[in-house]
Formats: C-alpha cells, sequence, structure tokens
C-alpha cells in the first residue's frame, strides 16, 4: 500500500512536472511504468493499475555533485572572466604584504549630459528603522530640503537605526519610486563598498551644509 501511495504521487508529480521538463517528466514515467496524467485527473488519487511494474534497472535523473569539482570549475570560470577583463585577481599581491583592492568591472563611458540627468542632493536622515519582513533593509525618513522622503537601504548589516539618525547622506532624488519588502523607497542614498561587501555611508563632512543642497 505504502509503495502504491508513493508510485501513484510521483506518476502525478511527473506528470505537473512535464510542461516545464518534458523529457525528465517522460523518464520518470518510463521507470515507474505509468503514463501521464491528463490535467483533469490531476486531484484523482489512485488511477495507477493494480500489478504495475517499475522499471529493473533504474535511472539515476538527478545526480549529487561533488562539491568540490563544482568549487574548482566555479573558480576556473571566475579566472577566465578576469583574465578577460584584463585585470588582476582580487587576491593578487596577498602573499606579497600588498594592499588588496577590489575588481570592479568597468562600465561604458557616459557622456556629461547623461550624468547631468542625475540629480544628487544632501539629505538629513531624521528618522529610522528596520524593515518588518527583512533582516538587510533600513527604511529612513530623510529631509531634503523642504520635504521629507522614504528611502530603503540595504545596510542594517553595517549601521543600526539609532546609528544613521543624524547623518547628512548623498541622496539620488529622481529615480523613479520603488517598492521594497513592502516599503516604498523614494530615491537612493549613496554608499561605497570593500572588497569583501561591505557598505559605507558617503556623507557630509560639513556639519554646517544644508540639507536639500545640491552635490555635483
Amino acid at each position: 500500500e505504502v509503495l502504491y501511495n508513493l508510485t501513484e504521487a510521483i506518476t502525478i508529480g511527473a506528470s505537473l512536472l512535464a510542461p516545464f521538463l518534458p523529457e525528465t517528466g517522460e523518464r520518470i514515467l518510463a521507470q515507474l511504468g505509468a503514463e501521464a496524467r491528463d490535467f483533469d485527473d490531476m486531484d484523482r488519487f489512485g488511477l495507477l493499475p493494480d500489478g504495475t511494474k517499475v522499471t529493473e534497472k533504474p535511472e539515476i535523473l538527478f545526480a549529487r555533485m561533488d562539491t568540490a569539482e563544482v568549487l574548482a570549475k566555479a573558480d576556473a570560470i571566475a579566472e577566465a572572466q578576469t583574465a578577460a577583463a584584463g585585470a588582476p585577481a582580487e587576491d593578487a599581491g596577498d602573499d606579497a604584504g600588498e594592499e588588496r583592492y577590489p575588481f570592479t568591472e568597468a562600465k561604458e563611458e557616459v557622456g556629461i549630459d547623461d550624468f547631468a540627468k542625475l540629480q544628487f542632493r544632501v539629505g538629513e536622515i531624521v528618522a529610522c528603522e528596520k524593515a518588518k519582513k527583512s533582516k538587510k533593509l533600513l527604511v529612513s525618513q530623510v529631509k531634503i530640503g523642504r520635504e521629507t522622503r522614504q528611502i530603503v537601504s540595504g545596510i542594517a548589516k553595517q549601521y543600526t537605526p539609532e546609528e544613521m539618525v543624524g547623518k547628512k547622506v548623498v541622496v539620488i532624488t529622481n529615480l523613479k519610486p520603488a517598492v521594497l519588502a513592502g516599503y516604498e523607497s523614494q530615491g537612493m542614498i549613496l554608499c561605497a563598498e570593500d572588497a569583501d561587501g561591505n557598505l559605507s555611508l558617503l556623507t557630509v563632512e560639513n556639519a554646517a551644509f544644508p540639507g536639500g543642497s545640491e552635490v555635483g
């Protein structure tokens, strides 16, 4: 009875899988000695004929991959990409005691007119809280001139909400609003990223610099 229930369940699963992975679905059904189930019969259990025999020579459809082999291939791909970009590997010079710099892929050059389309302004963070549905997002209320905007940033690992309040940061103010973890983000707070992926806010040193001032 247990084996019958398992075979019936796998038959239904393979039939559901067939539209997405047709060859895999067919190979599963072939090993079970079963036929694909019609969509209208997917909610019916017990249609597998009694006496159905599975194959005596089973085939592994999803073989377990060797971790060391996968990592070796990933390293080879990374080295090839680095070589193709004409840049040294990230850890080059570590053994010699040299400072390690992050590898940043160069982007296409833009003209001053394209750059001028982005608006950078100084904003002061007046309130901040953690996003309820995300461990890495902070929701900041940023005063920019006479208005206050809500901006969501993925910097909760580097800053607490209390540390954010009072900082004067550089904000891109003319990005289209986006919804992140249920919160509307009305701009972007700029950060720098080091070789280990740690983020640091781009702040304005002069405390007297008025919020809302243009940056450029």
